[in-house]
């Protein structure tokens, strides 16, 4: 049997963990909504340690459009990208002997100075 002192504490913390949700998610789009938001987020959802081919999936997924994509030498992989007005360059150094990224590095070509985040 509930009681009304329990009842009043479970209503209590539903209404607090949805502000706590929703305050949480404004400060997120506050945060990722600025340009430099933007390449931290991506930098933020493309780890190291995946093969190749997940990278391009991961950024499609996510509502980036691969523009270009270039080899340089054996072991580096470049992918431009957009999303809205926003354009980056993301290049992946490849490990040879794993097949997976070793290093994944994210340009802003957005920015005038073409800075690297």
């Amino acid at each position: 049997m509930m009681l009304e002192s329990d009842n009043i504490k479970l209503r209590f913390a539903r209404r607090f963990a949805l502000v706590v949700a929703l305050v949480a998610a404004t400060v997120l789009v506050f945060v990722y909504g600025t340009a430099a938001g933007g390449a931290s987020m991506l930098e933020g959802m493309l780890r190291d340690g995946e093969r190749p081919h997940w990278y391009w999936t991961r950024m499609e997924t996510s509502g980036y459009e691969v523009t270009a994509v270039s080899y340089a030498h054996n072991h580096n992989l470049e992918y431009q990208v957009v999303r809205g007005e926003d354009a980056y360059r993301v290049r992946l150094e490849l490990d040879v002997a794993s097949g997976t990224v070793a290093a994944v590095t994210i340009v802003d070509l957005s920015n005038a100075a073409g800075g690297q985040r």
